[in-house]
């Protein structure tokens, strides 16, 4: 039996499932019953008015990487990138709000720059490669600031531990 535990005489494979017969409670085809509640069904939906007066742009869904609800970019004047200083003043939660609003921002400017691309018009449209720039230089500032506060965290807690370390020492001797 070891040797044929393996085979398809004993059990089936894994990944296929052993079929029970199931007794429905109504019938699988389509009877003349059915056939009428799905007439009554057809006759009252076209009897429905459906609205189209819903927004343009919603700035929920997709619309969310879209500038102002436009696929191309037009020129802004933009402020500098954060500073690591700057940065280092600020508490966990803002730098927190301020990486997803970095993030956001970041994936706006990827789809308008590839909607500029698809249209063939990159060279000549997207000029926000700076602006770009700038909301990745502070992305990596923000991991910046958040890795040396670990690394004082943890060398805090290893300094810490080094007195009572010497203590439970010395109390051996």
């Amino acid at each position: 039996m070891g040797r044929l535990m393996g085979s398809h005489k004993f059990r089936p494979a894994r990944n296929v499932r052993q079929c029970k017969a199931v007794a429905y409670p109504f019938p699988l085809s389509l009877s003349t019953m059915s056939l009428s509640i799905l007439q009554h069904i057809a006759a009252s939906a076209a009897k429905r008015q459906f609205s189209t007066a819903a927004p343009a742009l919603s700035s929920k869904g997709l619309y969310q990487f879209f500038e102002n609800g436009e696929a191309l970019p037009k020129s802004v004047e933009t402020g500098r990138s954060w500073s690591a200083q700057e940065l280092r003043n600020k508490s966990f939660d803002d730098l927190h709000k301020l990486w997803y609003v970095l993030l956001k921002e970041r994936n706006v400017l990827a789809t308008q720059r590839d909607e500029a691309r698809r249209l063939g018009l990159h060279k000549q449209v997207w000029d926000n490669g700076a602006r770009y720039k700038k909301v990745r230089q502070s992305m990596a500032r923000i991991k910046f600031v958040l890795t040396e506060r670990q690394l004082a965290y943890e060398s805090s807690l290893a300094q810490k531990e080094q007195p009572v370390q010497k203590e439970e020492q010395q109390q051996q001797q």
